[in-house]
């Protein structure tokens, strides 16, 4: 008999081991910092997010985020070596990809956009199952194979609910792509329309029922059902134009808290301890946030004028543009192939790991 047919209910893990302290990882890992942005988008005045505010804000996070998993994986002994099309025929991929998407804007830069557009909330997903099953391996719970997969589809929720939200056009009308639409054709979506939307608000509750009803089992730790309940709360209670920015920060956040604490451990453990964890974090966060400044910014320059060169006109917003999708995919990919990385032969002074933390080496 699984853990999940037992009778027997255990109370809500509160001593889940954080990776920094349980504030930090509330208010960062878990996202409760952004309930208040939340509550206002709902609740407040309209209100209206300076250009330059908005460039400060994803230089801080979302590029350096994008740039970290780079980092991570052309830094990381072995990475290279063992996924050689990641480390150098993927990045040529991604440039053939901007060229075609400057070159046919209305058909190949449009259906990329789109397959952004639809990843990134599967992206989210994913990450917040990860990140769950990393906190449930920390509070020493051994999950069967069932409770796996319930934690799974709980975190994949958010993401259908978003694919098939037809009243949401904020998305659509900004980009002219998107969720569902993107997939089915148009008459298809007209004659089941009444379905579709019927079967997202069915859906919606089991977000923020399914986590509670583990947490309360002693199966779900609180640090990662909050996490997989404000994951949800994103997606369904902001429009999806809004989410996918304000979503993106708060998940570079979530990123970059655990890069940079696994860069710091793994370069202490190789260096003996010989600078303290606020030195490795520090210089990570700072290589990041320069290599993420020259791919959004001076990627699409050094195209720009490669095109002019060569007698070309190029439509800098079109290319600019292609750069962000190609970044986006880019690490979508990257991700996926490091979560799944298989760990290198023991050292010869093996280190004794946790689960939890041999899974998140894997991960990053």
């Amino acid at each position: 008999m699984s853990a999940m047919d037992s009778t027997h209910t255990a109370p809500i893990r509160m001593s889940c081991q954080p990776f920094f302290n349980p504030l930090v990882d509330a208010l960062l890992i878990s996202g409760l910092l952004s309930l208040p942005l939340v509550a206002w988008s709902l609740l407040g005045p309209p209100y209206e997010i300076s250009p330059l505010t908005l460039m400060m804000i994803f230089i801080i996070f979302n590029w350096a985020h994008f740039a970290s998993s780079t980092v991570r994986f052309y830094t990381k002994t072995g990475e290279v070596s063992r996924h050689r099309f990641l480390a150098f025929g993927l990045p040529l991929l991604m440039l053939a990809a901007v060229l075609a998407g400057i070159a046919a804007p209305d058909w190949f830069g449009k259906n990329l956009t789109a397959l952004f557009l639809t990843w990134s909330p599967y992206h989210y997903a994913a990450q917040a199952f990860g990140i769950s099953m990393i906190y449930v391996y920390r509070s020493g719970i051994a999950p069967s194979v069932m409770e796996k997969r319930w934690i799974w589809w709980t975190c994949m929720l958010p993401f259908l609910t978003a694919l098939i939200d037809l009243r949401d056009r904020s998305i659509s009308t900004a980009m002219g792509v998107g969720g569902i639409r993107w997939i089915l054709p148009e008459h298809v979506i007209l004659a089941s329309a009444d379905w579709i939307h019927g079967a997202r608000m069915v859906l919606i509750p089991f977000i923020f029922v399914l986590p509670l009803w583990l947490m309360l089992r002693g199966r779900l730790p609180w640090l990662a059902g909050t996490l997989i309940m404000t994951n949800g709360l994103w997606l369904v209670a902001l429009p999806y134009y809004s989410a996918s920015i304000w979503i993106t920060v708060a998940h570079s956040i979530q990123y970059l808290c655990l890069v940079t604490y696994v860069h710091a451990k793994d370069n202490r453990a190789q260096a003996e301890a010989s600078k303290s964890p606020s030195y490795y974090i520090t210089t990570f966060y700072i290589l990041s946030a320069l290599v993420g400044f020259l791919l959004f910014m001076g990627l699409p320059q050094v195209i720009g004028w490669t095109g002019a060169l060569s007698g070309g006109e190029m439509n800098m917003a079109q290319t600019a543009w292609m750069v962000v999708v190609a970044i986006n995919l880019h690490h979508f990919i990257v991700d996926g192939y490091i979560w799944r990385s298989k760990k290198p032969a023991p050292r010869a002074k093996p280190v004794v790991e946790t689960p939890a933390e041999a899974h998140l080496s894997q991960m990053v």
